[in-house]
């Protein structure tokens, strides 16, 4: 029967017209030749002539030509100037609207390894705002990225030249009714970009491609991308510091689309790894799901699709090494020791950084800085999921392991320099130790101490209840129910007990653990955990 598609069938010349250096629009001519089974001369004319189509690819800001700047520089200019549905600003609020979402969203319960998209969603949004308005047809490139690991004391001169109207510098708000502000912390952009320092962007990167469940990365991923936001967004409050004027920085969509790369070279790193290929459950349960494509493909690696997006990188790669560079590297830096402060968060109802020290023995040594993105507008999140500071070299620093009884000082300033009293549950250490797939979790038992309401583990993990106050005594009880918990029903005699000072390895399931006083029972000393299946 006579056919006919209508849709394009599209086949890849990328390779040919860099090998015979021709461009999109470049003078050339396409020949077609169509032979039969038999080996017959076709008419060519049976196919209509081809068109070729040109997705731009998305680079290092250093990278880019002049006539690429200039050509990008253009199409942004003009559509900041288009106040129209699909003009920047009107991007720019979706893309605030669809970052607060994305915040609420990341505290709900996901299947590993769900897709977090909205990286790719907003690098893709503020892509495809530049390129498909009529201003942007023609552009060489996609808008470009800021690589994590540029040793720099500031912003490249894309985002500082003052000179003409420079639209990647600044923007009007027209609904603010002000200019985007910026306040780079030149020396602190400059220290963390640094690969050389342990506690550089590029190692807080590694870090986090480290993780192999997808919820333990996406905490750590989240602290890596709010980074950025206050390092060019200081103490303003129209700027990059906060969730409700972030996304009008022409700034936004670089950052975003360098972080888009790291989250597909965690999926890169997936494959590798292969965790691409353990099913997904219940998926793939037989008992669950009677339709046997869908359990025949319930693999995370035939479900990923890159494509979607309609946008691709130059390359994939992090401070210059390949994503199989950095497969090595991640586990060289799993072959040593190593010891993190672990904390469970929520949202403080605004922007703020959070700095932990050790106190130990009158003196003080500095963990790190982490940031939390927030706003009057987000909805209150809660993860019970731990976020990781790596405190390895600080714990070296004052001889401690860990064995060691950390106390930790934990203090909270606002975007805008002043004080923020938040009520954080205590931090616990999470050990690491050389060449192992699991982590053991220390948790303090004191008086003192506050735990956090629940901790959501992953499959294997280990805990060590960890005595650091005199009156504590054990053994800690796992009474089997939360109802049992707050109504403290302790087990008789050593039923499920668990002993102060030893590592045990929890097996997959919800765990409540009160102290077996009841009297310190009944004063809320209590914790949920729960391991994962994954």
């Amino acid at each position: 029967m006579p056919w006919r598609f209508d849709r394009l069938f599209k086949y890849d010349v990328t390779k040919v017209f860099q090998q015979m250096h021709l461009r999109p629009d470049s003078d050339y001519h396409v020949q077609i030749h169509i032979r039969s089974v038999n080996g017959t001369e076709l008419d060519p004319h049976l196919i209509e002539a081809p068109s070729v189509s040109f997705v731009p690819g998305i680079s290092e800001v250093s990278s880019l030509t002049l006539e690429e700047v200039n050509s990008l520089t253009n199409a942004l200019y003009k559509l900041q100037n288009d106040h129209g549905p699909n003009g920047f600003e009107a991007n720019m609020r979706a893309s605030t609207e669809r970052l607060d979402f994305a915040q609420k969203k990341r505290q709900q319960v996901f299947v590993l390894p769900a897709r977090d998209a909205s990286p790719s969603t907003l690098a893709s949004s503020a892509d495809r705002a530049v390129r498909e308005s009529p201003e942007g047809e023609g552009i060489r490139r996609g808008h470009p990225l800021l690589g994590l690991d540029k040793t720099r004391q500031g912003l490249p001169q894309l985002f500082t030249d003052s000179h003409g109207t420079n639209p990647f510098g600044t923007y009007d708000i027209q609904s603010a009714g002000h200019f985007v502000e910026r306040d780079v912390q030149a020396d602190v952009l400059e220290h963390l970009t640094d690969e050389h320092f342990e506690d550089s962007l590029f190692h807080q990167a590694l870090e986090t491609l480290e993780e192999t469940n997808y919820c333990d990365f996406e905490v750590q991923f989240e602290m890596l991308h709010n980074a950025i936001h206050f390092l060019v967004g200081g103490a303003k409050t129209y700027s990059m510091s906060t969730l409700e004027y972030s996304a009008f920085d022409p700034f936004f969509m670089v950052h975003h689309s360098s972080i888009d790369r790291i989250w597909r070279i965690w999926q890169e790193l997936q494959k590798i790894r292969r965790y691409l290929l353990k099913p997904l459950h219940p998926f793939s349960y037989e008992t669950v799901n009677a339709d046997e494509l869908t359990r025949a493909n319930a693999a995370p690696l035939q479900i990923f699709d890159t494509n979607k997006f309609h946008y691709h990188y130059d390359n994939l790669e992090l401070g210059g090494h390949s994503v199989k560079e950095l497969n090595e590297l991640i586990k060289d830096m799993r072959s040593e020791s190593r010891l993190f402060v672990a904390l469970v968060l929520f949202g403080f109802g605004t922007s703020a950084s959070v700095q932990v020290d050790i106190d130990h023995n009158g003196h003080k040594e500095k963990i790190g800085t982490f940031y939390v993105l927030g706003g009057e507008t987000e909805m209150p999140w809660a993860y019970e999921r731990a976020y990781k500071l790596d405190m390895t070299e600080a714990a070296r620093k004052l001889n401690m392991d860990q064995n060691s009884i950390f106390n930790f000082e934990v203090s909270v300033t606002k975007y805008d320099g002043t004080p923020l009293t938040v009520d954080l549950p205590s931090p616990f250490v999470i050990h690491r130790p050389a060449n192992a797939d699991y982590d053991v979790h220390i948790l303090p038992m004191s008086p003192l101490t506050e735990l956090p309401p629940k901790i959501v583990l992953r499959k294997g993990a280990r805990v060590i209840f960890q005595r650091t106050h005199p009156l504590v005594t054990g053994p800690i009880k796992e009474v089997g129910s939360f109802t049992n918990s707050v109504y403290c029903a302790i087990p008789p005699g050593d039923a499920n007990s668990y002993h102060l000072d030893t590592e045990y390895s929890l097996q997959p399931g919800t765990y409540y653990f009160v102290s077996g006083d009841e009297e310190r029972c009944r004063m809320g000393r209590s914790a949920q955990i729960t391991v994962d299946d994954e």
